[in-house]
C-alpha cells in the first residue's frame, strides 16, 4: 500500500496543485469583480449589442482546447506555465462567473451553464494535471531513497501518462462543448 502511494504521488501532488491553483484563481477572479462594475459591464454589452459572436460548437472547441493546450505546455517547463497559465484561466474564469451571478443571479448562471460548464472546467484542470505531472515525477525521482530509474527515463514515462491526460481532458472539453452548443441554439 505504501509503495502504490509513492508512486502515484507525484500524480496526486500534480492534482492537488491543480485544484488548488484553480479554486484559488477562480476566488481571485470572482473577488475582483464590483457589483457596480459587472452593472456598467453589462451596460457597455447592451452598447454594442449589433456585434455577431460566434459561439457555435467549433468556436467554443477551438477557445477550450487552446487554454488546455496552453496549459499542457507545462512538460516543457517543469509545470511553470501549466501554473501561470491556469492562475490566468481560472482567474478568468472567476471574473466571468462573477459579471454572470452580479447581473443575472446565481439560479439563472447556474440554470444556463450548470450543464457543461463542471465539466469544461475538469477538462481544463486536468490539461493542467497533464502539464504539471512530468515535473511531479522528476521531482519525485530526484527525492527518492534510491532511484530505480534515469531522470530521463521517468520524465518520458510521466509523458506517456500526461498524454493520456491530455487526451482525457480533450474528452472532457468537447463533450462541454457539445452541450455548450446545444444550450446556446436552443436559447
Amino acid at each position: 500500500m505504501a509503495r502504490l502511494a509513492i508512486r502515484n504521488g507525484p500524480l496526486l501532488a500534480a492534482v492537488l496543485v491543480s485544484l488548488a491553483i484553480f479554486g484559488a484563481g477562480v476566488a481571485v477572479g470572482s473577488l475582483s469583480i464590483s457589483p457596480d462594475w459587472a452593472a456598467q459591464s453589462l451596460q457597455s454589452a447592451d452598447e454594442t449589442a449589433d456585434v455577431t459572436v460566434h459561439h457555435g460548437f467549433w468556436a467554443i472547441v477551438s477557445q477550450n482546447l487552446g487554454a488546455a493546450l496552453l496549459l499542457y505546455t507545462g512538460v516543457l517547463t517543469l509545470g511553470v506555465t501549466s501554473v501561470l497559465g491556469l492562475a490566468m484561466v481560472s482567474s478568468f474564469v472567476g471574473a466571468t462567473v462573477s459579471v454572470s451571478v452580479n447581473n443575472a443571479g446565481l439560479l439563472q448562471t447556474l440554470g444556463e451553464t450548470g450543464m457543461y460548464a463542471p465539466v469544461e472546467f475538469a477538462g481544463v484542470t486536468v490539461a493542467a494535471v497533464a502539464g504539471l505531472y512530468p515535473g511531479f515525477a522528476v521531482l519525485g525521482r530526484m527525492l527518492a531513497d534510491r532511484p530505480a530509474k534515469s531522470y530521463v527515463a521517468t520524465y518520458i514515462a510521466a509523458l506517456i501518462t500526461s498524454l493520456k491526460l491530455l487526451a482525457c481532458a480533450a474528452l472532457l472539453i468537447v463533450a462541454a462543448a457539445v452541450v455548450e452548443a446545444v444550450v446556446i441554439s436552443v436559447r
